[in-house]
């Protein structure tokens, strides 16, 4: 028996169940990831070219000035950055829950194998952007702890 039939043997009739619906649920997880990164976008298209509309037409109010806009303008980039970032679990979410069902369904090593590939990348990725954000509050704190001690 080679090591390609022993890795198939070793999913029994109740793994492959939890597989379905673990696939199941990460398409539902997706669709949702895709909605909201496409309500993201499109608020963040709404404070990058709105404002320029909203400064035209409501341009002598005091509370639509200059400043404002550039805030918004900065906060449409960052949403676009979000979008960016946001983008790739859910694609990779997507992605192994279509092909885990796939080769579950047409017993296909390679479309399982391609599955547990993005769900590699889904964690990597995850685990990535979690240490950069962590690094970050850390700098972050180092840097505002000693400024809160010098100012007072």
């Amino acid at each position: 028996m080679n090591a390609e039939q022993n890795n198939v043997n070793l999913l029994t009739a109740t793994v492959k169940n939890y597989l379905i619906v673990t696939s199941s649920w990460g398409k539902f997880l997706a669709i949702l990831g895709y909605i909201g990164l496409g309500l993201l976008l499109i608020l963040s298209l709404m404070m990058l070219f709105g404002m320029s509309f909203l400064n035209d037409s409501l341009g002598t109010l005091s509370y639509f000035n200059q400043p404002q806009a550039i805030s918004l303008v900065s906060m449409g980039i960052i949403y676009l950055i979000m979008i960016a970032l946001y983008f790739f679990p859910v694609y990779f979410l997507h992605q192994f829950s279509k092909r885990v069902k796939s080769a579950l369904l047409n017993n296909d090593i390679s479309d399982m194998e391609t599955a547990f590939k993005n769900l590699k990348s889904l964690f990597k990725f995850t685990g990535v952007v979690s240490i950069v954000v962590l690094s970050i509050y850390v700098l972050l704190l180092l840097i505002v702890v000693p400024m809160a001690i010098f100012m007072s």
